[in-house]
């Protein structure tokens, strides 16, 4: 369903693993994950799912957005709020929110396979059409 690009931040305090971690426990959402050193190299990769996703290696997603559980027949199970957003979403491009030291931001991050990035996560191309993921946070882990 995703292709992850975990991206190197520079932080010496990086930890790709747990950023790869933050999204597991969510069967079929990862497909495919690849650490990159640039956007370029990201650009330039073939993606085989019809979505891809960013994040730095300094990086997680809270639970909000990859684990809610809920109760069924008496049993807890798991559902993916970006699973969803994924599956019904008409948008090229949506936009997550991150949370760090208190200070709130927002910025591209999941993106369809055709979408290319330039020298940020900003798309270049004006005719995309974008959309907000509400349902929780990317939160830097240092």
């Amino acid at each position: 369903m995703l292709t992850l690009f975990i991206l190197k931040s520079g932080d010496p305090n990086a930890d790709p693993k747990k950023t790869l971690d933050s999204f597991n426990g969510v069967k079929n959402f990862v497909s495919h994950y690849v650490y990159a050193d640039s956007l370029e190299a990201i650009n330039s990769f073939e993606k085989e799912t019809d979505w891809y996703c960013i994040i730095y290696d300094n990086e997680i997603v809270d639970d909000s957005l990859v684990r809610v559980p809920f109760e069924k027949d008496g049993r807890t199970m798991l559902y993916c709020p970006l699973k969803i957003h994924l599956r019904n979403n008409k948008a090229d491009v949506l936009v997550l929110f991150k949370k760090q030291d208190g200070v709130m931001s927002k910025a591209p991050r999941i993106f369809r396979k055709h979408v290319k990035l330039s020298d940020s996560l900003m798309p270049p191309d004006k005719t995309l059409k974008f959309d907000r993921v509400l349902d929780g946070w990317i939160k830097s882990f240092n």
